[in-house]
């Protein structure tokens, strides 16, 4: 909905097609920079920077009023919106442990799937019945708002991979 949304807003088309390729490049590269601040900072609070992330992006995708304040927008909404699977892998794996894992993230990634789905469908229906994304962009920036407060609201970590070796060695690996 980014494309119609930017153009609702008077931007051209050319303009909203950079926004959607600068939000995609965004996404793989918040993989790689989640990926590591999971690794790095062993807490459960990592997901608020995603959100605030998400959350900012939005609001500059439908409050900016120049072709910066877009591109940028996309570029923290890639940021934070690439990173939403693995973090919730990762959450599952330390919350719930590796016993069940392929099922658990089963439920975590469909029920991703659906939410995702079911967003598109009610942005569009919501700027259909009043005429703006207003009322869609709200309800998204509450339900990030919500997420936050919920993760905020989380305990340590559950299950802990072993520590490395005093020698520094990988887990696992053989010693000859």
């Amino acid at each position: 909905q980014i494309f119609p949304l930017l153009t609702d807003h008077g931007f051209n088309g050319g303009v909203a097609a950079l926004a959607l390729s600068v939000l995609a490049a965004a996404q793989i590269f918040g993989r790689f920079v989640f990926g590591a601040l999971l690794d790095k900072f062993p807490t459960p609070k990592v997901g608020i920077t995603l959100l605030l992330s998400c959350a900012l992006g939005l609001a500059l995708l439908f409050w900016g009023a120049s072709i910066p304040a877009v591109l940028c927008g996309g570029m923290l909404l890639g940021f934070g919106a690439g990173a939403e699977l693995e973090v919730g892998a990762f959450y599952t794996s330390r919350y719930f442990g590796m016993k069940n894992f392929a099922q658990l993230y089963g439920y975590v990634f469909g029920s991703y799937i659906i939410g995702y789905s079911l967003a598109q469908y009610l942005m569009a229906a919501s700027h259909d019945a009043s005429g703006s994304y207003f009322n869609a962009i709200m309800a998204a920036l509450g339900a990030l708002a919500a997420s936050g407060v919920m993760i905020a609201l989380l305990g340590p970590y559950a299950f802990m991979p072993p520590p490395e070796e005093e020698t520094g060695t990988e887990i696992g690996r053989a010693h000859v």
